[in-house]
């Protein structure tokens, strides 16, 4: 018997369908439109079906049974018998063309998923040999490989190779001859007899050579503080002082100066240190250091012997008149009062012509040491040459100087020599004179001081004559 609730469902699901069916892209899509039209078709067909034979449905079977009839009959009996029974037919039309429809839509995202997929596994083939050439790069960067080596269709890639490969050569080939260069400046430096350093650009030592190490016997940990520590205190503050110069102006670094080595021993160094300029910006210091020890023991030797009588250990002429100027320019500047003796020894000839000049040599080294005793340190006696001494007292006065002089002739008659069971004595005739205001030259004060000599020769010789126009002031100070 024929139901009217038994429509209810399949109106809804007549309207659910078509609405499905014809939605908005469908329409504007003809392909899709006819497909549409199709499963419509195919589910209409089903629903008329179900509608002419919907009377034989038993009572009480509801589309929800039907359905499960249907699927209970696919499981059991095969689509054949399904297709036999009109009611079974139209259920089974009905879903078939929803099933179409609805897996249409399912096709495309199902297309369109794999064409992603297809289009990743692609692109990322296609990057292969780009991975490689990144990887290959990092190698060659680690020092694990030379070359690139890219086997790729892309003509790009092979060009980008190939130019890495020829810059990568070329790094190479110049990063050799930097190696080749520096090995031959370590060569150099380390065979060169010459100390050499290499600071930066705040005065840090970065490079000693071995000469210089052995040299200094420096320590390769923190070299710079310790070359500070090593140079004399007398010369540590101007030489710190000229380096910052250098430093902050680029200028030249020269200098002499006194260090210690590692075992404490004095030595005198020349430094001459230059800053480097590249081509925008200084790049650092560069500097050599020399042992001038024994050159400056010759130079220092070379002096004293320039202003000293080889003989006596005296000062000679020379050096005697340059301490005279120089007495004569205090006085002249703060008159600084000085006094001047000049002597010759009475009766030497016979010692040189009985005894010889080894005699009189030795007798003139004994006169020269008892001469010294009785003189202040701050004195100069000189030996002016044959038998002529002369002895220059700065800061005395003249009545001072009186009294040095006469202890000087007291310890002269006691100075002898022997030859021949004969014993020799000498004595002195001393010329005193003092600085005067006028005095202009050392030649004026000189001629004063000689003049007294041979007036104490002319009474009797053995007599200490004070030059006559000189005056003697009350009082002088003395040193032991």
């Amino acid at each position: 018997m024929f139901r009217k609730r038994s429509y209810i469902p399949l109106l809804l699901y007549a309207v659910a369908t078509l609405v499905v069916f014809l939605d908005s892209e469908a329409l504007f899509h003809p392909p899709d439109l006819l497909w549409s039209a199709i499963c419509l078709v195919i589910s209409l067909s089903g629903l008329v079906v179900r509608i002419m034979v919907t009377g034989t449905v038993p009572a009480g079977t509801s589309g929800r049974n039907t359905k499960g009839q249907l699927a209970r009959t696919l499981n059991t009996r095969g689509i054949y018998s399904v297709v036999r029974h009109p009611l079974y037919l139209g259920n089974f039309l009905m879903w078939l063309g929803l099933i179409l429809y609805v897996g249409h839509i399912w096709f495309w995202l199902v297309a369109i998923l794999l064409m992603l997929v297809a289009t990743r596994w692609w692109v990322g083939r296609q990057l292969t040999p780009l991975h490689r050439l990144e990887q290959q790069i990092d190698e060659v960067g680690a020092g694990t490989r030379h070359q690139l080596a890219i086997s790729s269709n892309l003509t790009e890639l092979t060009q980008v190779s190939n130019a890495f490969n020829n810059l990568e050569n070329e790094r190479r080939e110049a990063l050799n001859h930097l190696r080749d260069r520096q090995t031959f400046l370590d060569a150099v430096l380390g065979s060169t007899p010459t100390g050499m350093f290499i600071a930066d650009l705040e005065g840090q030592i970065s490079y000693l050579n071995p000469a210089l190490e052995s040299l200094l016997g420096l320590p390769e940990k923190d070299p710079t503080s310790v070359i500070w520590e090593r140079i004399h205190q007398e010369d540590r503050q101007g030489a710190l002082d000229l380096w910052r110069h250098t430093l902050a102006h680029g200028s030249d670094f020269v200098r002499q100066l006194r260090v210690h080595d590692a075992q404490g021993e004095l030595l005198w160094v020349e430094v001459h240190a230059s800053q480097v300029q590249g081509s925008d910006k200084p790049l650092g210091i560069v500097g050599t250091v020399k042992d001038i020890t024994e050159r400056r023991h010759q130079e220092a030797l070379q002096r004293w012997e320039a202003e000293h009588d080889p003989l006596t250990g005296l000062l000679n002429r020379r050096g005697f008149e340059r301490r005279l100027e120089e007495a004569l320019a205090d006085f002249t500047k703060i008159g600084t009062p000085s006094a001047l003796v000049l002597f010759d020894l009475d009766h030497f000839k016979p010692v040189n012509d009985e005894g010889g000049h080894a005699l009189g040599d030795e007798l003139l080294r004994r006169v020269a040491a008892v001469v010294t005793r009785e003189t202040r340190r701050s004195d100069h006696l000189a030996r002016q040459g044959g038998d002529e001494f002369g002895l220059l007292m700065p800061s005395c006065t003249l009545r001072q100087a009186e009294m040095i002089a006469e202890s000087i002739r007291t310890a002269i008659g006691q100075a002898s020599v022997r030859h021949a069971g004969k014993e020799y004595f000498v004595t002195a005739s001393l010329g005193l004179t003092s600085f005067r205001p006028g005095d202009d030259a050392v030649a004026t004060v000189l001629d004063r001081a000689d003049a007294a000599s041979y007036d104490a020769k002319r009474q009797g010789r053995n007599a200490i004559m004070v030059d006559g126009d000189a005056t003697a002031p009350s009082s002088c100070g003395t040193e032991g």
